[in-house]
């Protein structure tokens, strides 16, 4: 089973170092391993890490299952090895934070929806999935039953919940204090001039630069970027509007 996480991970870490992203370690403990990174701001290179695992994993998989009945394998460690490696591929692939698949549906949510607005659609989707397993494990309780896998995971979503609280507010910390690099490709957004900064703010991503433009009713007003939005939070507060800023930054 180490020898399956182990190679789960480092399928992680190649996919890592070809996308040219800083992995820090992997750590070996009770249940596994697990690979740490820096933050990656790509959210097309969050996903591509997290799948890299899980298909590493399933792909070993089949290849032994292949392998096996090509030349008539029975051997119990061999059929062992590739159940382990079915097992940490599929497992994996569970839309739970901090598990692969959790990571990739959040990257594809911040993708299309801003890393703070990414992270809270996520972070409502993790908490129906928890209330789920809940609603599982009350049903086959109330029967008479208890499945000690099912309460497993509950006990993770719970603790995944959590997990993800602590991500979300380190990721806002990390929006917030405007330390994105440019990109090149941008979106486009319109909005009230009387819109709060705060608001807007969650439309931030990592892949690329957010263009704001401000109307008052239907006449233009002015424009501002993502690094000007941050800019007005951090002198101003959070309940600063674009109408605010703008006059402000027109005095400057």
């Amino acid at each position: 089973m180490y020898l399956a996480t182990l190679l789960h991970e480092i399928a992680h870490l190649i996919m890592c170092v070809y996308l040219k992203e800083k992995p820090k370690e992997i750590c070996l403990g009770i249940f596994g391993a697990v690979l740490k990174t820096e933050y990656v701001e790509n959210s097309k290179n969050k996903f591509l890490i997290s799948l890299a695992g899980p298909l590493m994993s399933l792909i070993v998989f089949i290849y032994m299952c292949a392998f096996g009945f090509l030349f008539s394998i029975n051997n119990f460690s061999y059929r062992f090895f590739a159940i382990c490696n079915f097992s940490v591929g599929s497992i994996n692939l569970l839309p739970l934070s901090p598990l692969d698949g959790g990571a990739m549906l959040k990257a594809f949510f911040i993708r299309h929806s801003g890393i703070i607005g990414g992270s809270k659609i996520y972070m409502m989707l993790s908490s129906v999935f928890c209330f789920a397993f809940f609603i599982c494990n009350f049903y086959l309780i109330a029967s008479g039953l208890f499945n000690p896998s099912l309460f497993m995971f509950l006990i993770f979503s719970l603790w995944g919940i959590r997990f993800e609280k602590l991500c979300s507010l380190r990721e806002k910390n990390t929006v917030l204090s405007g330390r994105f690099k440019p990109k090149k490709k941008l979106k486009f957004i319109f909005c009230d001039w009387e819109s709060e900064l705060m608001g807007l703010a969650k439309h931030i991503g990592g892949d690329y630069t957010l263009l704001i433009a401000a109307f008052s009713g239907e006449r233009f007003y002015g424009e501002l970027n993502q690094f000007e939005i941050t800019d007005g939070i951090q002198k101003y507060g959070a309940l600063c509007t674009v109408k605010d800023y703008i006059e402000k930054r027109a005095r400057i």
